[in-house]
């Protein structure tokens, strides 16, 4: 009965009824909700859209994810730094891949600089180490293009948000770094106690 009259409700005018609606059907976990869930993956709200995808993750962990690139990666700038704040708000494990695979992109003149900067700032809130594995880039003495300095300490910034174990190669980097505000960071975490740091 629940699942009925939630899945009715994905049809609601009203943004955050479709929202709870999906929450609660990914709680429940009936598979028969899906062909309703998939409608929802292209609804006008970017909130129910990612909700929607998330639902779809936990039944496939495949098809989701080429729905979850497109709206990480819209065309309208605003929308996918949107997208990207609500990814890491929600800390959605499944988008650490596009993320990363967001921050690490060759930008030679710079255009997409806020979105990557706000894809950091994602991944730290989400805090996988799996993203840092994919950022080796960042931790190149030369890369080309070159990486701003304003992302490289983005990065180093958010260093604080990953498990103690998993930044240790990156705080050794950072210490040896010709940037003093990265070598800076890095002996503070170097410096953190344990307890504080993980």
């Amino acid at each position: 009965m629940v699942v009925r009259d939630a899945t009715h409700l994905l049809s609601d005018p009203r943004w955050y009824v479709v929202r709870n609606m999906l929450l609660l059907l990914r709680r429940i976990g009936d598979p028969g909700s899906v062909p309703a869930v998939r409608r929802c993956a292209e609804h006008g709200d970017l909130r129910v859209r990612l909700e929607a995808i998330r639902n779809l993750f936990a039944f496939d962990q495949e098809v989701p994810r080429e729905l979850l690139r497109k709206a990480l990666e819209h065309r309208d700038p605003l929308l996918a730094e949107e997208a990207i704040e609500l990814a890491g708000e929600h800390r959605m494990v499944e988008a650490v891949e596009p993320l990363a695979a967001l921050v690490a992109a060759r930008d030679f003149w710079g255009r997409r600089r806020a979105t990557r900067l706000k894809a950091i700032r994602a991944l730290a809130a989400i805090g996988d180490p799996a993203a840092l594995d994919r950022l080796g880039r960042f931790a190149a003495r030369f890369a080309f293009p070159p990486i701003a300095v304003e992302e490289r300490l983005a990065l180093y910034r958010s260093l604080e948000s990953y498990p103690t174990a998993a930044r240790g190669p990156w705080i050794d980097r950072g210490r040896r770094s010709r940037i003093p505000e990265i070598r800076a960071i890095a002996e503070a975490l170097a410096a953190a106690p344990a307890e504080e740091a993980s």
